[in-house]
């Protein structure tokens, strides 16, 4: 009698336990599509306390993280979620989240690590295209423009026409804007077609050695070097530096914009 009575007590808590599981993650999915996620992560994590191996929760946490802005709290669910799993497909969906979140938080090697070390042999064509996607994601923002094209192509993800859209060649090259302005100063920024900068640096610079050239005709060439060397180093060398950092950042903000372009079709 008194196995039978532990019996239906523990089978009815389990019951209403799952129960009360099911309506939490029911409410954490209400405050989801009301992006309230500081709400939905509560409910998530008392479910995760009381259901520490459930696979789906824990990812359901880390992308509600995710969404918060909580990368380290995010990833933390998906690892956990990798120990909860024995299934490759799920295994390989975990990773691919925690990619996609190193991908868009800027830490490209972290996803390369994942891409290219953690995977579990592709289960699926699914699985297979979307790491051709990511890879290729990786290549335009180390600027390998060939191996590029051909990842984003094999993933059947993006169209011919967006591939194409990513016009490379109005991507320049740093170090040559540098060496230009190391040659003629402004000619480095012109190059990287910021003409008010190019029209400073050339008139400020062509300025100053014209001051040290007449210094040193009025008085010595000793005056002409101390009273513009400093000034001269400063714009010259500033100048050219500069003109690598323009590039740099104009650079920078085409990835960052063909790489939203194309996450819009994951």
């Amino acid at each position: 009698m008194k196995w039978s009575i532990l019996f239906l007590t523990t089978f009815s808590f389990y019951i209403s336990f799952g129960q009360s599981v099911r309506q939490s993650i029911q409410q954490a999915e209400e405050y989801i599509h009301q992006s309230n996620w500081k709400l939905a992560a509560e409910i998530l994590e008392r479910c995760s306390f009381f259901d520490k191996k459930n696979t789906s929760i824990l990812i359901k946490l880390g992308d509600v993280y995710f969404m918060a802005d909580s990368v380290d709290a995010a990833i933390n669910c998906y690892q956990k979620a990798i120990a909860t799993t024995e299934n490759d497909s799920i295994y390989n969906e975990i990773l691919f989240r925690a990619a996609l979140v190193h991908i868009k938080q800027k830490d490209f090697y972290r996803a390369q690590d994942i891409l290219t070390n953690k995977l579990i042999d592709s289960v699926s064509d699914v699985h297979t295209n979307q790491r051709h996607f990511y890879l290729g994601i990786l290549a335009l923002h180390e600027q390998k423009w060939g191996v590029m094209r051909g990842e984003l192509a094999a993933s059947k993800m993006v169209s011919k026409v967006e591939v194409e859209a990513i016009d490379t060649t109005h991507f320049k090259n740093p170090h040559k804007a540098k060496h230009l302005s190391m040659f003629l100063p402004g000619l480095g920024q012109l190059y990287a077609k910021d003409y008010k900068n190019a029209v400073n640096s050339f008139f400020l610079n062509t300025a100053l050695l014209g001051l040290g050239l007449w210094a040193a005709v009025v008085y010595t060439p000793f005056d002409g070097i101390v009273w513009v060397s400093p000034w001269l180093r400063r714009y010259y060398v500033g100048g050219y530096k500069k003109a690598y950092m323009i590039v740099e950042s104009t650079n920078r903000q085409k990835k960052e914009h063909y790489i939203k372009m194309l996450l819009a079709n994951d």
